[in-house]
């Protein structure tokens, strides 16, 4: 479920209105992960996991510097407690910020709750810092 209106689509393997870092933003301790390299990142985990990815949505804000999404999984090998007979779907939610004030946040559940605010809930919550040292595929691989 999510709280937001999508304002950004997916052409191709990138994401269309995406801006760049602002180099400003970047520091000794910081470096955030463009959005775009992020969003595709996922999706291509995912993708190569072996899940279906149903659906994506994306959303902007801030002028473009808070990024928020929810992938859908119909895969019921992604539950550890996969009810038989009766298809499961799993989301991804994601939150990605430059301003500084908040980490990478990656949530994964059968409930994920995602609002205009940056608060993503699901059952079980990932986080990182955004610096030069975060290996970015070895996050997400751990998470999904």
């Amino acid at each position: 479920m999510y709280h937001f209106t999508p304002n950004v689509e997916r052409v191709g393997n990138g994401l269309k209105n995406i801006v760049p870092v602002y180099r400003s933003n970047i520091s000794e301790k910081f470096l955030p992960v463009p959005h775009d390299v992020l969003a595709d990142t996922l999706v291509n985990i995912v993708t190569d996991f072996g899940y279906t990815n149903v659906k994506e949505t994306w959303a902007l804000f801030k002028n473009k510097q808070n990024l928020l999404g929810l992938i859908e999984c119909n895969d019921s090998t992604l539950l550890e407690q996969a009810i038989p007979g009766i298809e499961q779907k799993v989301f991804i939610g994601v939150s990605n910020r430059y301003d500084q004030r908040y980490p990478l946040q990656l949530v994964i559940g059968t409930q994920v709750t995602i609002c205009s605010n940056g608060l993503v809930l699901g059952d079980a919550r990932f986080t990182k810092k955004h610096s030069k040292c975060l290996d970015l595929e070895k996050f997400i691989e751990e998470v999904v």
